[in-house]
């Protein structure tokens, strides 16, 4: 009798967890399709932009397709067979001497025409014709998902020279999350298999996208989860807040790690350039609230919430901050670890009265890939130094 009990027990509970998990499932359907009806797509989802391989993630080779900028102008964006940004296949000639330009979006250039980025306009204004700027730029990217990059891109080329490019707008912010594993593997001066096969991790992340991309409730949980996940980062898991942090004078526990691997990651670059034998440079683009020294210009400034608010309030109030700071940071480790930099900061301050940068979008416009390009043919110290050895040759 009581064997019976317990059997009848067990099927009630065990159809009462798959009534419940119905009712949970059917719950989510109808969230989903009610939000889908109150937040109706204004267009269809972009094509998949990346490949998530073993331990990072690439642009997705040989694909094209549109962006609208604020501008409403539709920009035509391809790239080759190796994810880099190029209209024709960039590594045709094989006379000619490459630099790769590494960075995120403002290397990328997503709301600009091909012609029009930073990197294209070098090469259309460089008189050393032999020579050819790559554009290496990927959405998104930290600095050190760009210097792991950078061993895959080694597996096919041997740059003359590297470029990274840095943004002060948040990668002080990104360096805060460096991890471990990519620690091992900016320590490493080999070059990586652009062959090797996709882990398992990688693909159920690339697939945890997309579903996050296309689902609306799916979004809406992730979002919760990932602001209880950074309860205690709150600084730094916020774009808005991270650039606040680092306008101050007094460095945060937080500030403090993230700078610290800021140069553990520019001490690996410089190792690796050195170990190939490879000249290299840091760019420095300022963020536009440091150009025009003004908190409205902040990142994410129209996604603001009240506590944010409030922070950025106590912020003013305290008066003890600095547009100039993350600048200050940056040359600071730059000087000690002996590498090339250019700061853009300065010429950009100067010509802060024509479109250098987006109104609602933060990237530059392209008065501001223009500006940042004739810098560069102006006063990079390594561009020179190529210049010199290339008119000594002749």
């Amino acid at each position: 009798m009581n064997h019976s009990n317990r059997k009848s027990q067990k099927k009630f509970l065990l159809a009462t967890i798959l009534l419940l998990m119905l009712f949970i499932f059917l719950l989510l359907i109808g969230s989903e399709f009610l939000l889908r009806k109150i937040f109706k797509e204004s267009a269809a989802s972009p094509p998949q932009q990346f490949v998530y391989s073993e331990i990072f993630y690439h642009n997705q080779p040989n694909a094209s397709w549109d962006s609208i900028n604020e501008i409403g102008e539709k920009v035509s964006l391809q790239t080759d067979s190796y994810g880099l940004r190029c209209q024709e296949d960039c590594l045709r000639n094989e006379m000619d001497q490459q630099v790769i330009v590494l960075g995120d979006s403002f290397v990328f250039g997503e709301n600009s025409q091909y012609s029009k980025t930073f990197v294209e306009q070098i090469n259309q204004n460089l008189k050393m014709k032999t020579l050819r700027f790559l554009n290496a730029g990927v959405n998104g990217y930290s600095n050190h998902e760009a210097l792991i990059l950078l061993r895959y891109l080694y597996s096919f080329l041997r740059p003359k020279a590297i470029f990274l490019v840095v943004y002060m707008g948040n990668d002080l912010r990104d360096a805060y999350f460096l991890s471990d594993k990519q620690r091992i593997i900016l320590e490493r001066t080999e070059e990586a298999s652009w062959k090797q096969k996709s882990n398992g991790v990688y693909r159920y992340k690339g697939l945890l996208k997309k579903v996050r991309e296309n689902s609306r409730i799916v979004k809406l949980i992730y979002n919760v989860f990932q602001k209880f996940r950074y309860r205690d980062k709150e600084e730094m898991s916020d774009y808005f807040l991270a650039e606040l942090e680092f306008f101050k004078k007094k460095n945060s526990v937080k500030a403090i790690k993230a700078i610290e691997n800021v140069e553990f990651t520019l001490k690996h670059f410089k190792n690796f350039c050195n170990s190939k034998k490879t000249l290299c440079e840091v760019v420095l683009v300022p963020a536009k609230s440091q150009v025009y020294q003004d908190l409205n210009y902040l990142n994410k400034l129209n996604f603001v919430d009240e506590q944010n608010m409030d922070s950025a309030i106590k912020f003013l109030q305290n008066k003890d901050y600095s547009f100039d700071r993350p600048s200050e940071i940056y040359a600071s480790i730059l000087n000690k670890l002996e590498i090339p930099f250019l700061d853009l900061t300065e010429e950009f301050r100067q010509h802060k009265e024509e479109k250098l940068y987006g109104m609602i979008d933060r990237h530059w416009f392209p008065k501001g890939e223009e500006l940042a390009a004739k810098v560069m043919l102006k006063r990079s110290v390594v561009l020179n130094k190529m210049k010199q050895e290339d008119s000594g040759g002749q």
